[in-house]
C-alpha cells in the first residue's frame, strides 16, 4: 500500500513540475508573456496594450503595436497611457497628423 502512494505522489510530482517548467516558459520575454495573456484575456485592455508595446519596443513591428493599442482604446477609451504610445507608434510609422491627435486626446 505504502508502495502505491508512493508511486502516486512521485508521478503527482513530475505532472506539477512539468506543468510549472511550461508555464515558465512563457515568461521569457514580454512578447510571448503578453500574447499568451491576450490570448487568455483578449476582453481587457492591459494585456493588448502591453503586446502592443512588445511589438513596438522588442519587435519593431509597428503596425501590429498599433492594432493591439487600438484595440486596448475600444476596450478602456479612458487609459491615457495608450493615447500616448499609441501616438509614439503612429509618428514612428510616419503619421504624423494622427500620432498628434492621440497624444493631444487625454487633454480634449
Amino acid at each position: 500500500m505504502v508502495k502505491k502512494h508512493t508511486l502516486i505522489l512521485i508521478i503527482m510530482i513530475l505532472l506539477l513540475a512539468t506543468a510549472a517548467y511550461r508555464r515558465g516558459m512563457i515568461w521569457r520575454g514580454d512578447f510571448i508573456l503578453w500574447n499568451d495573456a491576450v490570448k487568455k484575456s483578449g476582453a481587457k485592455a492591459r494585456p493588448h496594450y502591453n503586446l502592443g508595446a512588445a511589438y513596438h519596443d522588442e519587435k519593431g513591428l509597428l503596425p501590429e503595436a498599433i492594432k493591439n493599442y487600438e484595440k486596448a482604446l475600444t476596450i478602456h477609451p479612458h487609459y491615457p497611457s495608450i493615447y500616448n504610445d499609441l501616438g509614439d507608434a503612429l509618428r514612428d510609422s510616419g503619421m504624423l497628423q494622427r500620432a498628434i491627435a492621440h497624444i493631444r486626446q487625454p487633454f480634449i
